[in-house]
């Protein structure tokens, strides 16, 4: 076989070859360098949502609630570390991912063959290729003996393909079967897989729809909380409160009103999402990027070569009848062929996730990605990364809708205060609702992330592409919300009464106001409590899902009462929070929180699922008219 341009027959001198790697240098895949990692780590302590809580913070110290600022700002750190740790433990994962080609590689140099790094090829380098071996850079052949090439890796195709004399061979290729010589044409970034990479690092990343979504909810929450605080300002003006004291007191207010909880539990339902993918061998780089996948309504694919393994085996066997035999009973056809004194006229070769032809329809039922037997053929497996995408939105949903709850119940103290003209005292303190926030509220919202998504997840189109919509906002501000602030207020009011307050009366102080305020507190966390259930679906109601079905939940309902019990019960902590044990009438009316919760939730669900009927019905009758 002639060569071609190179070193010839004997390779490159060993002293031309170290000459041509100092001028073209190493033959590795160019990489662009990453942000460091203290530019990384900025970055999630200061996207859209933490800067709201920076601000929130300052506002605190301002206001003069240094414990509530120092708080804020432990939750944006720790927040932002584990974001950064999550994201972290994912580019290394997705680097090793990337790793494709060979460590060494064989050549003739000087004369005499030689094992060296694969780093260390060069232009105009001899390569001896043999079966196994994976292309270290991009070559022209010289010389082929039975040469079969791999080149799915750059073309999609599985079956392999022949390589003759002056045939391009290119990086990430592998040799499936022969041998042969070909020499160097291109090392390191001027191969054709470095610009295909190139093109993976073009343009800038856009923006997650998780993403806007969050940027959307922190803006609604703070106009909500900068005009609340307004509100408040101006009322404790028309009372005549000094300027300074209603301008702290208006701090306090939108401070309390803001979500501090909310943060963490997106990032680490997020975190759970990842890891959920990743055990369906979907990886992520991005955490928001968890839910981004499941916006996929439509998945393109041209080849089984894409959906399976691109190994091919032996699944049936024909033979003329009569003529010819196998010679092992019970043959295993994914096994080696064992044929004696048989002619073997077809063999029937399919790709291995037991896809046994090679039709599209046939494909997807074998691969799961087709339910076999629908008559429209179109329910997509449950094995999928996208039903955990649409889970992960759902439950952003879900933990959405509590934290918006446990909002209502804790304004509706300063509104009663600022509607009374200031005379009514106020059941909940800002520290009470920072309490509530990061602390009691904080691990029932992780386990409603980490609810399992819902049967049929993947037979409905994405939900509608708003965490805050009317029907959340319906929810929020017109079930749970009101039933909660109501019950919390009469739990206050009937702890005052049972300190002897009657309607007409001077509001008590000291011992009792605080006990009033503690019976308010406790209506609050039992009230989430059943709300966490409550939130587990918009339609039905815990009963019908199964009190059990959210194993987590259940361990992060009795964590949130037994908080409850150190923070009423704990001398200090009770006193830092300016609270205090309720008496049992204050007490029996804050258990009857839960219940509440949980019926006005189903009576809702109920008037909604009747709605729903009387629309289907009309647009049944419709159809039926047309």
């Amino acid at each position: 076989m002639p060569d071609v341009a190179g070193g010839g027959a004997e390779g490159l001198r060993s002293v031309d070859a170290r000459a041509r790697l100092v001028l073209d240098g190493p033959n590795v895949l160019p990489s662009p360098r990453p942000p460091p990692a203290w530019r990384r780590l900025a970055a999630q302590m200061v996207h859209f949502f933490a800067l709201m809580l920076w601000v929130a913070g300052v506002l605190a110290f301002i206001a003069n609630l240094p414990q509530l600022g120092v708080a804020i700002f432990v939750v944006i750190v720790v927040n932002g570390v584990f974001a950064f740790v999550q994201e972290t433990r994912a580019e290394h994962a997705a680097e090793r991912l990337s790793d494709l080609l060979p460590r060494r590689a064989m050549v003739l140099r000087d004369g005499a063959t030689l094992e060296i790094d694969a780093a260390e090829l060069v232009v105009h380098d001899l390569v001896l290729l043999a079966a196994g071996d994976r292309v270290s850079a991009d070559l022209r052949v010289t010389e082929a003996h039975a040469l079969l090439m791999d080149t799915s890796l750059l073309t999609g195709e599985s079956v392999p393909v022949p390589a003759v004399p002056h045939d391009g061979l290119f990086a990430g290729t592998f040799v499936v079967e022969g041998e042969g010589r070909a020499v160097v044409e291109a090392t390191g970034a001027n191969t054709r897989l470095a610009a295909i990479a190139q093109l993976t690092q073009v343009g800038r990343r856009p923006r997650s729809p998780l993403a806007h979504e969050l940027d959307r909810v922190v803006r609604i929450v703070g106009l909500i909380a900068v005009g609340v605080g307004f509100a408040f300002f101006g009322v404790a003006l028309v009372v005549g409160s000094p300027a300074s004291d209603g301008f702290l007191f208006a701090i306090g207010v939108t401070v309390a009103l803001v979500p501090e909880g909310l943060l963490p539990t997106v990032t680490l339902s997020l975190a759970m999402g990842a890891q959920r993918m990743a055990g369906r061998n979907a990886l992520v780089r991005r955490l928001e990027a968890v839910e981004t996948l499941g916006s996929t309504t439509f998945i393109c694919t041209d080849k089984t070569g894409t959906l399976t393994r691109n190994e091919m085996a032996v699944v049936e066997v024909w033979t003329p009848a009569g003529t010819a035999h196998i010679a092992s009973a019970g043959y295993d056809p994914t096994a080696a062929l064992d044929v004696e004194d048989v002619v073997v006229p077809s063999l029937r070769l399919v790709a291995r996730a037991a896809v046994r032809c090679s039709t599209g329809r046939a494909v997807q039922r074998e691969s799961g990605w087709v339910a076999q037997g629908d008559p429209m053929e179109a329910a997509i497996d449950t094995l999928a990364a996208v039903e955990q995408g649409r889970a992960t939105f759902s439950n952003v949903h879900r933990f959405l809708t509590y934290h918006l709850t446990d909002n209502v119940a804790e304004l509706t103290p300063f509104v009663v205060w600022a509607l009374s003209g200031g005379r009514f005292p106020l059941a909940l303190g800002v520290l009470q609702i920072l309490c509530l926030d990061i602390g009691t509220d904080l691990l029932p919202a992780l386990a409603l992330g980490a609810e399992p998504p819902n049967t049929g997840a993947l037979d409905r189109p994405p939900m509608g592409r708003h965490l805050i919509d009317g029907a959340l906002l319906r929810r929020v501000f017109g079930v749970l919300g009101p039933t909660e602030a109501i019950m919390e207020m009469t739990a206050f009011i009937v702890a005052l009464m049972a300190a002897g307050w009657r309607p007409g009366q001077s509001f008590p102080t000291g011992h009792a106001l605080l006990a009033a305020s503690g019976a308010a507190f406790a209506a609050v966390v039992i009230g989430q409590t059943a709300n966490a259930f409550a939130c587990r679906s918009a339609t039905r109601w815990p009963g019908a899902l199964g009190w059990t079905g959210n194993r987590l939940l259940l361990g992060a309902a009795a964590v949130e009462l037994a908080l409850l019990a150190g923070f009423l019960l704990i001398a200090p902590v009770a006193s830092l929070l300016d609270h205090a044990p309720p008496p049992a009438a204050g007490f029996l009316v804050a258990a009857l929180t839960a219940p509440a919760v949980l019926g006005a939730d189903a009576l809702h669900k109920r008037a909604r699922a009747g709605r729903r009927r009387v629309r289907d019905a009309q647009s049944a009758q419709a159809l039926t008219q047309l």
